[in-house]
């Protein structure tokens, strides 16, 4: 009967590993890139200080770099334990009782970056950083520190693709200065979230529009921006590279019909565009809008998605306007600050849970051009003042399948789901985070040529 015995461990044995197997996919699954290369980016470029720092029993000992900085990024190489295959790998940071963690990819190996700006405050000489189910290659690192970004006193002008879009990235950031925000489309597009509600589609997509137009509106009310300085363009959502490919043609709604843009200005509250032009649905006119309102609000600051990072058609095409724009007007002054929302190689970026760092995304490629680095902090209070302003976004709740029974397992199921494999989209988890991050470049900039190419990167989308 031993024989017995030995085929039940045997196959008991055999079945955990095929689950463990199994689970591991499922955890690789979402990353679209080979997590042993290096990360890319020329950091020596740009306007920060280096600093080499050699990790000694888990220690940094940080150098003297002065109050007048905000942003500190830390290059270390990573090559992965066996664990990291099934457990989540992170690199911890502290400082006494003060600990962030960062997550990095399962099986991660090569060049990592660890956002260590939280632990910029006087008299920090020494940080303790320990690796969870990774390890270091070695124990030499480069420490960038930034010079310090005046935000505070800037007016600012928040680019946003879709409703949302304004908030995810920068609800932190905006909610310190003048800040304006200019939302480039209706969000009609995508599946109607509402269709146990609304048979029709076209029904549920117009009330889906309506919904996110006012959200655009209103919701940055809870960063104290009035209703004079937001305001939608009412361009269709999902057509920015259509009107960019054919710049007089007018485009339609795809999910409604609507032809004309005016339609969903109705909503406006702000004059921020009295005495400009009456639009069409076409890429001149977008840019036109784009440069009026530059000229009328004159921001120190321009916020928006970096093209070559962002991998979402809109995204990309929404900054290729505003670079026409500014081109337009001949602007030479002031900056901008481009996020990242829809990362070209992973959807699920940035990793890690809520509260967390946010550091540099995944890059491979091509080195993206900028001149410095914000990575801008969020308090607790802040940070729970950016989880119910995504709240309030109509879109980022759950749709109306909840209603159901049906609806709602169906619900139960997914997110059971997302939790025990990692795919959790959320940006509850993604955006209400320690910080927000930005590229910095002066707005001169955009008429190198060679530079704006670098920028755009491949405008195919996935």
């Amino acid at each position: 009967m031993a024989w017995k015995k030995y085929l039940r461990t045997t196959f008991l044995v055999l079945a955990a590993l095929a689950i463990l197997m199994g689970f591991a996919f499922q955890r690789f699954s979402i990353y679209h890139y080979n997590v042993r290369e290096n990360y890319l980016y020329d950091i020596s470029k740009s306007d920060a200080k280096v600093f080499s720092l050699p990790v000694n029993d888990g220690l940094i000992n940080l150098p003297p770099i002065g109050q007048n900085v905000d942003t500190a990024i830390l290059a270390i190489n990573v090559k992965p334990s066996f664990l990291s295959y099934f457990l989540q790998p992170s690199i911890e940071v502290g400082n006494g009782d003060d600990h962030l963690k960062q997550v990095i990819e399962h099986g991660a190996s090569g060049i990592r970056y660890v956002n260590l700006s939280h632990f910029l405050v006087p008299d920090t000489q020494k940080l303790n950083l320990e690796t969870h189910f990774v390890n270091l290659a070695d124990t030499a690192t480069q420490l960038y520190v930034f010079p310090k970004h005046e935000v505070n006193n800037a007016r600012i002008l928040v680019i946003s693709p879709h409703p949302d879009d304004a908030e995810i990235a920068a609800f932190g950031l905006y909610s310190h200065s003048q800040s304006y925000i200019a939302t480039l489309t209706a969000g009609e597009a995508d599946k109607n979230i509402y269709n146990e509600i609304y048979q029709n589609p076209i029904e549920g997509h117009l009330k889906k529009a309506e919904l996110r137009i006012w959200d655009s509106l209103v919701v940055p009310l809870l960063g104290g921006v009035p209703l004079e300085r937001t305001v939608n363009l009412g361009y269709f959502d999902g057509t920015l590279k259509k009107m960019y490919s054919d710049p007089n043609r007018p485009v339609e709604s795809e999910q409604t019909g609507v032809k004309e843009v005016q339609y969903f200005r109705r909503q406006n509250v702000s004059k921020l565009l009295d005495g400009q032009t009456p639009a069409l649905a076409t890429w001149t006119s977008l840019v036109s809008d784009l440069a009026y309102l530059l000229n009328t609000i004159k921001p120190d600051i321009i916020v928006a998605p970096y093209p070559a990072l962002d991998h979402h058609s809109d995204h990309k095409y929404a900054s290729i306007a505003l670079f026409a724009a500014i081109k337009k007007l001949n602007r030479q002054e002031g900056l901008l600050y481009l996020y990242t929302n829809h990362s070209i190689y992973n959807e699920y970026y940035p990793y890690g849970e809520t509260d967390d760092p946010v550091s540099l995304p995944p890059n491979f490629q091509t080195v993206p051009p900028f001149s410095s680095i914000y990575s801008h902090l969020l308090r607790a209070e802040e940070r729970r003042n950016k989880l119910f302003a995504l709240e309030a976004m109509h879109d980022l709740r759950l749709d109306t399948k909840w209603l159901t029974p049906k609806g709602a397992f169906t619900v139960f199921r997914k997110s059971l789901k997302k939790g025990l494999f990692g795919y959790d989209k959320s940006y509850f988890r993604m955006a209400v985070r320690d910080n927000e991050l930005f590229f910095v470049l002066p707005v001169k900039l955009i008429y190198d040529d060679a530079v704006v190419k670098q920028l755009q990167g491949s405008l195919a989308t996935h």
